[in-house]
């Protein structure tokens, strides 16, 4: 529901085409099965997938030989928000954004 949404939101804008611009640059990954169904309906490739049960754990170990020093990261979260993201991945990058989990998540 979550990236559904923001490609909903997205396309009610009129931006989506300036989106999947930025994300056509991106290094891609995912945790859950139904992001990766959004995503590719909209042609983003996808470079990473967390491992079941798809928590922060095994997000952070998908992206644990990428190196990110000077990158941006962004992640949208999923339930409850995990400290583990900001002390284990945003330390390594130069820009770390977390989104809210979408409503209905928490």
């Amino acid at each position: 529901m979550g990236t559904q949404a923001l490609f909903a939101a997205t396309d009610s804008l009129g931006v989506t085409p300036n989106l999947l611009g930025l994300l056509a640059n991106w290094r891609g990954g995912r945790a859950r099965p139904k992001p990766t169904a959004a995503l590719r309906s909209r042609e983003v490739r996808i470079d990473r997938s967390a491992k079941e049960p798809y928590t922060t754990v095994e997000v952070l170990e998908s992206l644990e030989d990428l190196p990110l020093r000077g990158e941006s990261v962004v992640v949208q979260r999923y339930g409850e928000s995990t400290w583990s993201w900001k002390r284990r991945c945003a330390r390594r990058a130069r820009k770390s954004w977390r989104l809210p989990p979408p409503l209905g998540a928490r």
